[in-house]
């Protein structure tokens, strides 16, 4: 798999490199114009949205690496505003340039920081300026490559292979900050029972989300996604009833005889109708919401 090299990156669009093509476009080699202009564009973007410290811009006598304040969040945000519309002209032209996924994720970055902050903005009203530097991915990528060296640097690991060095990680944290086993306990304990309290809570919320959607409504449901639906459902309903749990058992197979389902003219044998099917949903949401509330 390859990798980019950031510092090469850094330095092709670096401000020196930037000079140089300028100086020696005004020195006989016009064909290095285009170039600078080019390189100086993303510089700028790349300094615009990694400004990680307050004073920054004005050490280094450079706008774009001011952070973003409230009384001019507008002015702050224009360049970001014009660099995307710079992207889409681009992108829309069809010319040879970037390739189709470097396009995409710097359009999708630029249109997710500006209502972002314009959020953070409004959310917080004590909240007086905003480092974009530190809304990036950069500590989501630092994690995965932390779990994915734990196992030898395979990029394709398992779920149970992420928990696991994630729980490696946080006991050799605790270690390291003169946590006993007991301590450690307890620590895991504790974020057990928060994890418990949170799975339940949105096992609710989706509940009652799924008490609000209306299987009939064809607005809702497009034709075929309803025997899709079906499939998923019982797809959730097997999974559910693997473990130990008597109260899903129940809950999802009132039955002990598997049902074959068809939402077509083919003959089949045990089929259910698609408006029993819709009924047996609703009541068992009903029955759902009465056992996670109980």
């Amino acid at each position: 798999m390859q990798k980019t090299n950031v510092k090469l990156a850094d330095s092709a669009f670096h401000e020196s490199s930037i000079n140089a093509l300028t100086y020696y476009a005004s020195r006989g080699h016009p064909q290095f114009k285009d170039s600078a202009t080019f390189a100086k564009l993303i510089r700028d973007w790349f300094n615009t949205i990694n400004v990680k410290c307050t004073d920054y811009g004005k050490r280094k006598r450079d706008n774009h690496r001011n952070p973003v304040l409230r009384e001019s969040m507008k002015e702050d945000l224009s360049y970001i505003s014009k660099f995307l519309d710079w992207l889409e002209r681009w992108q829309s032209n069809g010319t040879p340039g970037l390739s189709k996924q470097t396009f995409e994720a710097a359009i999708r970055s630029c249109k997710v920081l500006i209502p972002l902050v314009e959020h953070l903005f409004s959310r917080d009203p004590e909240l007086e300026f905003i480092l974009l530097g530190n809304l990036s991915s950069d500590f989501l990528e630092g994690r995965f490559g932390w779990w994915r060296q734990m196992y030898g640097g395979n990029y394709y690991n398992s779920v149970l292979q992420f928990l696991q060095a994630e729980k490696t990680i946080r006991i050799r944290s605790l270690v390291s900050m003169g946590y006993d086993m007991s301590q450690i306990k307890e620590v895991f304990q504790e974020s057990k029972e928060k994890n418990d309290l949170s799975k339940k809570e949105e096992v609710a919320s989706f509940v009652d989300e799924i008490g609000n959607f209306d299987l009939n409504n064809e607005t809702h449901l497009k034709k075929g996604e309803k025997s899709v639906l079906y499939y998923i459902a019982g797809y959730i309903a097997k999974s559910l009833c693997k473990g130990k749990c008597c109260h899903c058992d129940e809950l999802f197979t009132p039955g002990k005889v598997p049902v074959k389902v068809t939402f077509d003219d083919e003959e089949a044998t045990m089929i259910k109708e698609e408006e029993e099917f819709v009924r047996e949903i609703r009541s068992n949401t009903k029955k759902l919401k009465k056992f996670l509330t109980e």
